[in-house]
């Protein structure tokens, strides 16, 4: 049998694409398995249909996968995850993936997320090919413990089940639309930090939201916040408006719980704590652009910088909350002008 394998730095911001394109039985479960978790391969249709093939795009936390076999086969999973959540969706075909007493039955536009200690199975259909999504485990249980927004959050084990709702399914695979738009545009290569980490943080979110995961429900004590954390809490927010949201720092710096702070918010402002940060930037991006040169300054640098990878929304919102354009800001106002 021959094989192939070619890695190539093209199309993800911040890591490789590797593409396996392999006939070879033990080539294919060596980079898979890599990549997953250890595991078995055994062909049940025809072995000269067997052809290997993935294609990652990955910016470090986060993976988005197509992998196909070619034909009919199984594949027994060795070993948990350990390292990684997964996500998995078939592009076409059929695929049934098992573990423990759980077994669901894949088609496009159904999903199950692997959890990081389950031993799979997964039987693929002739011609299947699945689409998987694949997140830091250590990165995942940060962002749920943000998004929680107690410390420290038991973390949340996935049940091998689908979501319970067409609108569930719909929302997870527009997490995953925007995920792989995101790793191939060029526009996006160069978005700072801000756009990346936003970005991990709503698809952990869409995961939770659209996923079945055991109940570890716990009494977390949450008393009323003084008037002034709320205060407080915006201080911190425009001190710290350029780094990556966290819930917990917020409420630290607020002193008080998360859910009090956020009550606060809503009591005192009408608003969100994330909400509140997004107009503090729209705020800290117009202040940038009325400052900047036309020659020297675009709006999509300030937009990126300030974590607002689309453009055509950044406009819009900039719109809503000013009345005016920020191409408008930036070409009308002379420079240094405040």
């Amino acid at each position: 049998m021959s094989s192939r394998a070619v890695a190539l730095r093209t199309c993800a911001p911040h890591g490789p694409t590797i593409t396996l394109d392999t006939t070879d039985v033990e080539r294919a479960r060596a980079v898979v398995g890599e990549a997953y978790a250890p595991h078995t391969i055994t062909v049940r249709g025809d072995p000269g249909r067997f052809r290997a093939v993935q294609a990652s795009l990955s910016d470090g936390s986060v993976s988005w996968d197509e992998l196909r076999y070619g034909t009919e086969c199984d594949v027994v999973a060795t070993a948990p995850l350990g390292r990684v959540h997964c996500v998995v969706q078939p592009i076409r075909g059929t695929v049934t993936v098992s573990g423990g007493r759980s077994s669901e039955t894949l088609v496009p536009g159904r999903s199950v997320a692997l959890d990081a200690e389950i031993e799979f199975r997964m039987h693929w259909e002739d011609g299947a090919a699945i689409n998987g999504i694949r997140i830091d485990r250590a990165a995942f249980d940060a962002a749920v413990a943000d998004i929680v927004g107690d410390d420290p959050v038991p973390p949340p084990r996935f049940l091998l089940r689908c979501p319970v709702s067409e609108r569930d399914a719909r929302l997870w695979q527009s997490g995953v639309q925007l995920l792989e738009r995101s790793l191939r545009s060029s526009a996006l290569r160069e978005a700072g930090p801000l756009w990346w980490a936003e970005l991990h943080r709503h698809l952990v979110g869409v995961l939770l939201a659209t996923h079945p995961t055991e109940s570890r429900n716990r009494s977390v004590p949450s008393g009323p916040a003084p008037r002034s954390a709320a205060s407080r809490a915006v201080d911190y927010l425009h001190e710290h408006a350029g780094e990556p949201f966290s819930a917990r720092a917020l409420a630290r710096a607020s002193g008080t719980s998360v859910r009090s702070m956020q009550e606060a918010f809503r009591r005192e402002l009408g608003t969100s704590p994330l909400q509140m940060l997004i107009r503090i930037r729209l705020a800290k991006a117009r202040a940038e652009l009325r400052a900047g040169d036309p020659a020297a300054v675009t709006v999509a640098d300030v937009a990126s910088r300030w974590g607002f990878g689309n453009l055509g929304r950044f406009s819009r919102r900039f719109r809503e909350e000013f009345g005016e354009l920020p191409s408008d800001v930036l070409r009308n106002c002379p420079k240094g002008q405040l």
